[in-house]
């Protein structure tokens, strides 16, 4: 009867770590050295991944759990210090903000939400970064961050869906 508890709890350990997984591979992913863009595109897809399960499993991913996988961003030096932990919870924030009303919205309503949500942290990182630095990035290679984040949101959260589908049964 024991063993039977301690394999239920690990079972639903192990589903609940999903979104805290695939948003650190995506962490991981982005920042390796093999991307030959033009913009660095380092916390991007992480954000999306936060948006994404901060909507749909916002139980799986908690706000402390967005901002730590923001501060690891931070050390692995995908922004200045505090810039990508602040990002990351107004993010889980925000999504948790929209949860109610996207619940069961279309995936065009998502992604336009998702696209106001990306700008609007793409511009307020570029403003914590430029007064963390004391001094300001180019805002076009700014703005080209989290328009590169919209274009694959669609992309990721496909493969998101795939993981959650797996992950929760449902």
């Amino acid at each position: 009867m024991i063993w039977v508890d301690l394999r239920q709890r690990a079972a639903k350990l192990a589903r609940l770590s999903v979104p805290a997984l695939t948003t650190l591979i995506l962490l991981l992913v982005t920042i390796l050295p093999w991307w030959q863009l033009p913009w660095p595109i380092g916390g991007l897809f992480t954000l999306a991944s936060i948006y994404y399960w901060g909507l749909h499993r916002p139980i799986a991913m908690p706000h402390w759990l967005a901002g730590a996988i923001g501060l690891i961003g931070d050390l692995l030096g995908v922004a200045p210090l505090g810039v990508g932990t602040l990002s990351a919870l107004i993010m889980r924030g925000l999504a948790g903000w929209q949860q109610r009303e996207l619940a069961r919205a279309s995936m065009l309503a998502i992604w336009g939400a998702f696209s106001a949500t990306m700008l609007f942290i793409g511009v307020l990182a570029w403003f914590f970064a430029g007064v963390a630095n004391a001094g300001w990035y180019d805002f076009r290679s700014a703005l080209m961050q989290p328009v590169i984040a919209i274009l694959v949101y669609p992309l990721l959260s496909y493969v998101l869906a795939k993981a959650n589908r797996l992950a929760f049964k449902s």
